[in-house]
């Protein structure tokens, strides 16, 4: 059986692979277009979630406005929150003070 020097690769229909490796097609826009129709892919999901948005238009603007609230409820909390905390900290920083000035200074 006599082995075949210059192996061309199996030609299916519709293989860009083929085209790409038989120098038909930069490797450039070949990447490209793999971006590109991704890029559709994408665009179009947005257009869908935004056109159902339109539609549940009443819940669309309840959960938009309960997101912002909660987010600035949290906001609020958490800054209440860490300014609870640098005041208990600023207490026993307070009680250490007082502490060591019990202490006569260590001598080293």
């Amino acid at each position: 059986m006599a082995v075949d020097e210059n192996p061309q690769p199996a030609s299916v229909a519709g293989s860009t692979m083929t085209a790409v490796r038989q120098g038909l097609v930069p490797g450039w826009l070949d990447r490209l277009a793999a971006i590109g129709w991704r890029v559709l892919v994408v665009i179009a999901l947005a257009l869908v979630f935004a056109s159902l948005a339109v539609f549940l238009e009443t819940v669309t603007g309840a959960i938009l406005v309960g997101l912002t609230v909660a987010a600035t409820g949290t906001t609020d909390a958490n800054f209440t929150r860490v300014l609870d905390e640098l005041a208990a900290i600023r207490v026993e920083l307070a009680d250490l003070r007082a502490a060591g000035a019990d202490r006569p200074p260590a001598t080293g």
